[in-house]
């Protein structure tokens, strides 16, 4: 049951909130949406998966775990694979969500510590060389 007086979110505040994430706070966002509170903006997001981080359009650590796995969310860091992979939990973390682009040396390091198959480095060298033709 829906409390009483809200109401469904309509496409331009849906595109509103999706070109303003991450540069606004949810504050500032609830300010610009008559009948909005910063909670109803934060939760929206949330529910939405609307990432507060503006990411990047070719991240290379998503599509290596999607290549290893066939579904990113499948696979489940350690502390054997963060030593292996040279990387802490935090940095993972960005490259895994996109957030920043990867060294050189992370991405080898990386794909070790995934140990990658030559076929699969293969398929991540197209993916890096697909980001590179269009950037």
């Amino acid at each position: 049951m829906r409390a009483v007086g809200s109401h469904n979110w309509s496409a331009d505040e849906d595109a509103f909130v999706r070109a303003n994430a991450g540069m606004m706070s949810y504050e500032a966002l609830a300010e610009l949406l008559p009948g909005r509170s910063a909670a109803a903006v934060q939760l929206y997001m949330y529910r939405h998966q609307i990432p507060v981080r503006p990411q990047i359009k070719k991240a290379i650590v998503p599509e290596m775990l999607r290549i290893k796995f066939g579904d990113a969310t499948m696979f489940t860091p350690n502390k054997a694979f963060y030593a292996k992979a040279k990387v802490t939990t935090q940095r993972f973390n960005r490259l895994r969500y996109g957030y920043t682009q990867p060294t050189q040396d992370e991405i080898v390091s990386i794909a070790r510590a995934l140990n990658m198959e030559a076929k699969e480095m293969i398929q991540m060298q197209d993916a890096m060389q697909l980001e590179l033709d269009f950037m």
